[in-house]
């Protein structure tokens, strides 16, 4: 993640959700932010389309006026997260995420993982996503994604009422949704869930521990989808 997106529609659609996981499960947000070196903020009319997500006002709100803010920054998500009683763990190794330090990093990360107490959503939020077939140009850029042995390691350390998440950006129009989905649950197994609004290129991947789990959540993810029926773009909200 990067300071420049914060606050844009795609962050909209992922932290509502979270919102709406934790709320509904009773569950703390441990949030890995992965967080890359400061630039500018991109101010992109394609970032301002607020829709899936929109309900939630006070989200809103705040992430507006944090996307025209040059000095927002990602760390600022508690402020939010405070206000809905939920309880976000901001893990921060004091530096930006790069790719010559990403194994302390990540060691860092599942030392965190295993303090938790609480029911906990574990996510990460890479810039881009995972590395599961990201198109040739991101392959120099490592630390705009999170490796799949990385995502695969701290799932191990997930306690039975936990479950891992991370942000997937959908840009690459040759690689399709369902190629995409194909490859996930080949990776991480039948388990995983990929929820998104291809219409902002926005996806959260959801791996859940066992059927139960994983049925369980993908209900409660339909119902929160069910609300946004309205959408004049309602055939671009993906939950394979």
């Amino acid at each position: 993640m990067n300071n420049k997106y914060f606050g844009n529609a795609l962050d909209l659609f992922k932290f509502d959700l979270l919102t709406h996981l934790a709320l509904s499960d009773q569950k703390e947000i441990f949030y890995v932010g992965m967080i890359t070196q400061p630039q500018p903020k991109e101010l992109d009319p394609k970032y301002l389309t607020y829709e899936l997500g929109s309900r939630n006002e006070k989200l809103r709100e705040f992430l507006q006026e944090k996307f025209t803010n040059p000095k927002a920054e990602v760390s600022d998500i508690t402020e939010y997260f405070t206000r809905v009683n939920v309880k976000l763990h901001n893990f921060s190794n004091g530096t930006w995420f790069e790719q010559e330090t990403r194994d302390d990093y990540f060691q860092q990360v599942i030392h965190g993982v295993k303090l938790l107490t609480r029911p906990s959503i574990v996510y990460l939020d890479p810039d881009v996503g995972s590395d599961i077939a990201i198109t040739r140009r991101y392959r120099s850029n490592k630390e705009l994604y999170a490796k799949k042995e990385e995502i695969a390691n701290i799932r191990t350390h997930l306690k039975p009422t936990d479950f891992l998440g991370y942000f997937q950006h959908l840009g690459n129009a040759a690689y399709t949704v369902a190629q995409r989905v194909e490859d996930i649950k080949k990776t991480f197994g039948e388990w995983a869930l990929v929820v998104g609004y291809q219409r902002v290129q926005v996806a959260s991947v959801f791996l859940f521990n066992d059927m139960e789990q994983y049925i369980d959540k993908q209900k409660k993810i339909q119902r929160y989808l069910a609300t946004y029926d309205d959408l004049p773009h309602r055939h671009k909200i993906i939950l394979e």
